[in-house]
């Protein structure tokens, strides 16, 4: 996918507005993410009877995963596209560089974000064992361990994940809203415009 991505969208990015095409990628990507959430919200409900998960399951993931590849490497090879147009020949490989990691980090601290706060949108309850009665929450280590030393069970009744990925898509199409114009604007500026010296 890798290989052929590139050469089926190369007409598209190595034209003057390669960044249409991470523009298109962005929303389809997001639902792309909905569609993870969902199957994986889903999954225990295709177990079988022997334990086991059937063959189509697979199939599901294997399919899913590949429509979220080729969104995220259609935004990838986008802004590289875009990053070779507008970096300085006369400084190599620094400018592009610099971009790179510009975008690396633009991409990567959300990720680190969330995955640090998931368990603190995860809520889970301190439930009497064999019963329905809530005794009191398991939010914090000191719940937890109080809960389980009195035999008791902590049952999750909001998982951190799915309200990180709403709250991600939220925030995403939110994003999208306000800068979508902006991107197109930067494909405007005269290419000659963003190098660090001119005649």
């Amino acid at each position: 996918m890798q290989i052929l991505l590139p050469w089926c969208i190369g007409k598209y990015t190595s034209g003057p507005r390669p960044l249409n095409v991470f523009l298109w990628a962005y929303p389809y990507r997001i639902f792309v993410t909905g569609v993870f959430a969902g199957l994986l919200y889903y999954t225990p409900s295709f177990r079988l009877v022997n334990g086991e998960y059937p063959i189509t399951l697979y199939a599901l993931w294997v399919a899913a995963f590949c429509l979220y590849q080729i969104a995220s490497y259609c935004m990838f090879v986008s802004m590289m596209a875009f990053n070779a147009q507008i970096s300085d020949p006369k400084i190599g490989g620094t400018y592009m560089t610099l971009l790179n990691t510009l975008n690396n980090l633009g991409g990567n601290w959300p990720v680190t974000l969330m995955l640090s706060i998931t368990d603190k949108l995860t809520w889970k309850n301190c439930v009497a064992k064999g019963t329905s009665s809530i005794l009191g929450t398991c939010d914090t280590k000191t719940e937890t361990d109080t809960c389980v030393a009195n035999g008791d069970v902590c049952e999750m009744y909001v998982d951190g994940y799915y309200l990180g990925v709403a709250l991600c898509a939220a925030a995403g199409f939110v994003w999208y809203k306000l800068l979508f114009s902006k991107i197109k604007h930067f494909q405007k500026i005269a290419r000659k415009d963003w190098s660090v010296f001119r005649k």
